[in-house]
């Protein structure tokens, strides 16, 4: 019987160390998978953290386009307003012609004149100009 135990323990021995072996290279599985989860981890909360800010851009970015489109609503009811101006001048240089009065005689229009053919432009540029979209 000796022979027999002795191959039996010689059995289970090598039963073992195969089951070590194996445990071993789960270990080294395991490992594998760790540093990968850390690393897809970082990897994600860079991700959130870039989405995230990408996100408060965008929401400030959109803030500035809501004033600025604002802005240009106003600019037609403002344009209206200049363009009765522009009106007035229109009629003042026409009634002084009729009567015979040199244009530049009176105070202030040539400066009255000037700016408004620049405010003119400006009516123009501000309603035409279309944003990009976002």
């Amino acid at each position: 019987m000796g022979k027999i135990a002795r191959l039996s323990k010689e059995s289970e021995s090598k039963l073992e160390l195969s089951s070590k072996l194996v445990e071993l290279g789960l270990s080294d599985d395991l490992d594998s998978s760790l540093k990968k989860l850390e690393t897809g981890k970082k990897y994600l909360q860079d991700t959130l953290k870039a989405l995230k800010k990408a996100d408060s851009a965008i929401l400030k970015i959109q803030d500035i386009v809501d004033d600025a489109e604002g802005m240009q609503a106003n600019t037609r009811t403002e344009g209206a307003a200049l363009k009765e101006a522009g009106d007035i001048m229109n009629k003042l240089e026409k009634a002084v012609k009729d009567l015979g009065i040199p244009v530049s005689s009176i105070p202030n229009f040539s400066k009255a004149d000037k700016l408004w053919n620049e405010v003119e432009g400006l009516v123009v540029d501000v309603e035409t100009y279309e944003l990009p979209k976002i």
